[in-house]
């Protein structure tokens, strides 16, 4: 007999009894044989598993009664392993909702292991829903719960891609909260490219709210609207889909027309206001339509929610603007016109307001009388080219490496310094023995771009006309 019990207090390799196996493999007869023998409930293997941790990870729900059927206190039901998780943690991990149900009955409490996951934690990771209702509704507060790294189970099932589990903690009203790399569960979700989840939070009656959660400065987890242009366009497309809202009027009636939402393409106010000076933050107009042009997402810059947008910032200050760049274009395409038509070669002007002819000997003299126009087209000229470089400047430091890229920037500096070469002479009463010629490239390409401007304004006027007849 001494013989038997010390066989059943036997320990293997990994420092496991005959109990231990027996609750793994669910026996419950072999459980009730061995403790006839007093072999210990809390005997540990060598990674300091119980039977129970054995019974709770396989799921063995009539050896985990078994053993607990005789305790008189919790310490076995809290006890952790080597890397400091209960047997609730395990059956949790594992998905084993009868087992946690038992547990937590039976007074298992709701700690952390190592790393500072809870049951919580496990279950959303495996994606078991039945097991995350059982443990929310003994512990709704368990939801918020952060390891080390500031994770809560959100961020864990967006992780994983587990939609149900994502939508089953936000019915809870878990909340959405930055860990320490300031990711949301939304951002996690975005980068791992967990497109179903990422519906399902678009879905969610949460969603806003979800928007909201960043920071401002972080280069990597920005609005969540950016990440989708960039990690998951065809989420975004499904999010553009639901900012039309058609009316209910049959689409050959007069009066049916489509409700465009353009919530998501701008940011709010209420998001800039949260920028401080000392975040260093810039949010550059239409940032979520440059985004898309960055990363070459044509299918969603053609989608007609982002169309109506640019129509409907055009209609409000763009064609404005467009007609004032025009209008300050024409300020020195026209005085360049007249000196060209009316000055000949070989003329400047002196200080006394005669033009005289400097390379012959000839002299030929007008009245200042009829010399004031022109001089007022040199001027316009003159200022023209200075007010053009100065806008050049300020487009180098706006658009950096992309500046050199556009091919009218190159165009616009040829028609301001062939003008200044072709004006000063003028105002400085010297021979410019390439004065008409750079004359001549100046007014040539003053018109060129002209015409490229005209049909820059017909096809946006063309594009806006066509939208309008579409919706009537």
């Amino acid at each position: 007999m001494q013989h038997i019990k010390e066989l059943v207090m036997d320990e293997d390799n990994d420092g496991c009894t005959p109990l231990h196996y027996a609750c793994r493999q669910g026996a419950p007869v072999s459980v009730n044989n061995l403790l006839r023998f007093n072999v210990s409930v809390h005997s540990k293997s060598k990674d300091k598993k119980s039977p129970l941790h054995f019974a709770a990870s396989y799921g063995r729900i009539n050896t985990c009664q078994r053993l607990l059927q005789d305790i008189s206190d919790t310490r076995l039901l809290n006890e952790g392993d080597l890397h400091g998780m209960t047997p609730l943690h395990l059956a949790a991990k594992n998905g084993h909702d009868k087992v946690v149900q038992l547990l937590l009955k039976k007074g298992a409490l709701f700690l952390s292991d190592h790393n500072g996951w809870t049951a919580l934690h496990h279950a959303s990771m495996g994606g078991y829903t039945q097991t995350m209702k059982v443990i929310l509704d003994t512990n709704l507060k368990c939801t918020d719960r952060l390891d080390e790294e500031g994770n809560t189970a959100l961020h864990f099932a967006a992780r994983e891609g587990h939609a149900k589990a994502v939508a089953m903690l936000l019915s809870y009203n878990a909340d959405i909260l930055l860990n320490k790399k300031q990711a949301s569960f939304l951002h996690i979700a975005l980068h791992n490219k967990r497109k179903e989840v990422v519906l399902t939070t678009i879905r969610s009656k949460r969603w806003d709210e979800c928007l909201q959660v960043f920071t401002h400065d972080s280069p990597s987890n920005r609005c969540p609207i950016m990440e989708m242009v960039e990690y998951l366009p065809e989420c975004m497309k499904v999010l553009l889909d639901f900012c039309m809202i058609p009316s209910t009027e049959d689409k050959s009636c007069q009066d049916y027309h489509i409700e465009y939402n353009f919530k998501y393409l701008q940011c709010p106010l209420s998001m800039t206001k949260k920028v401080t000076p000392t975040q260093d933050v810039i949010y550059e107009p239409l940032t979520i339509l440059n985004v898309m042009v960055q990363h070459n997402r044509i299918e969603l810059l053609n989608h007609p929610v982002c169309r109506e947008y640019l129509l409907m910032k055009w209609c409000a200050y763009g064609f404005r603007a467009h007609m004032m760049n025009l209008g300050s274009y024409c300020l020195g395409l026209i005085p360049m016109t007249l000196l060209v038509v009316k000055i000949q070669p070989g003329m400047a002007f002196n200080s006394t307001g005669i033009i005289n002819e400097t390379i012959s000997t000839h002299e030929e003299r007008i009245n200042t009388l009829n010399s004031f126009p022109l001089k007022i087209c040199m001027i316009l000229v003159f200022l023209s080219s200075i007010f053009g470089y100065c806008k050049e400047v300020v487009q180098i430091f706006q658009q950096k490496r992309n500046y050199f890229l556009d091919y009218n920037n190159a165009l616009e500096w040829v028609i301001y310094t062939t003008s200044m070469i072709f004006v000063l002479p003028l105002f400085l009463d010297i021979p410019a023995y390439m004065q008409w010629q750079c004359g001549a490239i100046a007014i040539f390409f003053y018109w060129m771009n002209f015409l490229l401007y005209l049909q820059r304004l017909v096809w946006q006027l063309g594009t806006l006309l066509r939208s309008r007849s579409m919706h009537h």
